[in-house]
């Protein structure tokens, strides 16, 4: 069973497994079991990739600072700070930073994908694809 904790997400390890944006590994660094839990920063022209969560997945963001696009499906949503977002199983979603500042989203999913991995998701399209 996990500990209770707290840290400053900007002073926790940087998950180098990820090929897009800045992963702050938050779940990771406190054990949690059943939920993942991220920070990202996108740098401006940074995106991330297309993809959705296998069922029973889903996820939320927050955008914590800065502003992003989310691409969900085929709607577009410009999202700044406190705008918060939902997928469900199924919807194909992804950020990007069309923007001039760099922007930090909150990404919490369940059930847990473990660190450095993407099982439970698939990838409809890739950074490196675009």
């Amino acid at each position: 069973m996990s500990e209770m904790g707290w840290e400053k997400y900007t002073e926790l390890p940087i998950d180098e497994s990820f090929d897009y944006g800045t992963r702050f590994a938050v779940s990771d660094t406190f054990g949690s079991e059943n939920v993942r839990m991220s920070v990202f920063r996108f740098d401006p022209g940074e995106r991330g990739p297309r993809h959705y969560h296998n069922p029973p997945g889903e996820e939320y963001y927050l955008i914590l600072d800065g502003k992003l696009d989310i691409h969900m499906e085929d709607e577009i949503v410009e999202a700044g700070p406190g705008t918060i977002l939902y997928t469900p199983s199924n919807k194909e979603h992804y950020p990007e930073n069309t923007y001039d500042e760099p922007a930090y989203l909150l990404s919490v999913s369940a059930p847990k994908i473990p660190p450095g991995s993407e099982e439970g998701i698939t990838i409809v399209e890739d950074v490196e694809d675009v």
